[in-house]
């Protein structure tokens, strides 16, 4: 009789020793939520304006999953009939400094407008919606609804180079970490139909991050490894304003590195700047009727040819290429939230992105260092401009050396 049963003849795909093999464990540890209070319990931009936390130099800290939750109280100006948030919870801050010991780690000016561009290149379009209330994004009626809210809850991740780098043990640092957020004008950050300023008041303020604990040795070993030397690369921001005069130009970008990972370029209208009238003035970006446009950097141009600014996709897939590196969750399950169609109708958005590699962290070592202002941004308009400044962002690499309890540069 033929033996049906195929099941016995097939070959053995697991080796014996393999079957009963205890898998491999990670050291045990676990993470703890944190939320740390500010220096003082109530911010405001007509009295103290900057909003300052110590961290301890005794714990190794993740900020990369955590934020900044506070309420916010916005005191209108006589007449108004609405007063909100111009666009987001981080419209709030201009400046976020990170210091330590009176040396300066990371400074970042114009951070609410940085944000601001990160928040709506990179979102998925669903998110807005899920987030909307908590982040202070939404329509302009929603919004009004938030802005006559006394003290509104809201919440803010924060771009900080050096948190976002992954944990730090900051008790190699001989002093604590001094995080400090600057609160913006509100003629720069309100929107506002009443005469006179508003005012901003912050409470409740909470730094929500975590804590890892992590069992000996290997708590010891990831400590005496930063002593020894363990390089921290990050990513900051260098922002430049340039107020543009003519209609074919060099602006020079005053910036000296040597390791710039790109350029972020949009203009304002400068009168706009502190008109409160205006709506939506943080994702206004002006197109100027932009030709073309080139980098040029120690005299050599970046792309070689220029690129044209309408109708034409060289640029566009500069700038799908530039915020790939700044997704949130992965890869994108739906197309960006600027269009190809709203890129070229009403955004002037100029992104170079200089990395070699951008998935391996690698740059191209450009040397302005003895050149002077030798980075320029060639445009051409196709109209003399009015009252219009060139925002710049300078995105460049950096580390921290940890050697013993020296920090270096």
């Amino acid at each position: 009789m033929i033996n049906t049963d195929k099941l016995g003849t097939l070959p053995t795909v697991i080796p014996e020793a393999l079957k009963f093999r205890v898998p491999r464990q990670g050291p045990p540890g676990a993470r703890k939520e944190v939320k740390m209070p500010p220096e003082n319990t109530s911010y405001s931009t007509s009295s103290n304006n900057i909003v300052r936390f110590f961290f301890t130099n005794s714990d190794i800290i993740d900020f990369s999953r955590g934020g900044i939750a506070f309420d916010v109280t916005i005191t209108p100006p006589p007449g108004a009939t609405y007063c909100r948030l111009a666009q987001g919870a981080w419209s709030l801050f201009n400046r976020v400094r990170l210091t330590n010991n009176g040396r300066e780690l990371e400074d970042i000016r114009e951070y609410n407008r940085l944000h601001s561009l990160l928040f709506e290149s990179t979102r998925e379009p669903d998110v807005g919606a899920v987030l909307g209330s908590v982040y202070g994004y939404g329509t302009q009626a929603q919004r009004n609804v938030w802005g006559a809210t006394p003290s509104k809850d809201y919440m803010t991740p924060l771009l900080c180079g050096l948190f976002l780098s992954g944990p730090v043990p900051t008790e190699v640092f001989t002093k604590r970490l001094q995080l400090e957020l600057y609160l913006e004008d509100p003629r720069k950050c309100i929107e506002t139909d009443g005469v006179g300023i508003p005012i901003i008041t912050l409470t409740n303020i909470q730094f929500h991050f975590e804590v890892l604990f992590l069992s000996e040795p290997t708590r010891s070993t990831f400590v005496a490894q930063s002593m020894s030397g363990t390089r921290y690369p990050y990513k900051s921001f260098v922002f430049y304003q340039q107020n543009i005069t003519g209609a074919r130009s060099d602006i020079a970008i005053p910036h000296a590195s040597e390791a710039i990972d790109g350029f972020i370029n949009f203009m304002v209208n400068a009168n706009t700047v502190n008109d409160m009238t205006v709506n939506n003035k943080f994702l206004t970006w002006n197109n100027n009727q932009c030709t073309d446009h080139t980098l040029k950097i120690n005299n050599e141009f970046w792309p070689v040819e220029p690129c044209l600014a309408q109708d034409d996709p060289q640029s566009y897939l500069m700038y799908l290429r530039w915020i790939e590196k700044w997704k949130i969750g992965g890869t994108y399950n739906n197309p960006p939230t600027i269009s190809f169609e709203d890129y070229n109708q009403d955004r002037f958005l100029i992104i170079y992105q200089l990395e070699a590699y951008p998935g391996e962290g690698l740059v191209n070592q450009l040397s302005t260092t003895n050149g002077g202002n030798n980075v320029f941004l060639r445009l051409n308009l196709a109209v003399n401009p009015v009252n219009q400044a060139l925002y710049t962002f300078v995105q460049v690499s950096r580390t921290i050396d940890l050697v013993g309890t020296t920090l270096r540069q």
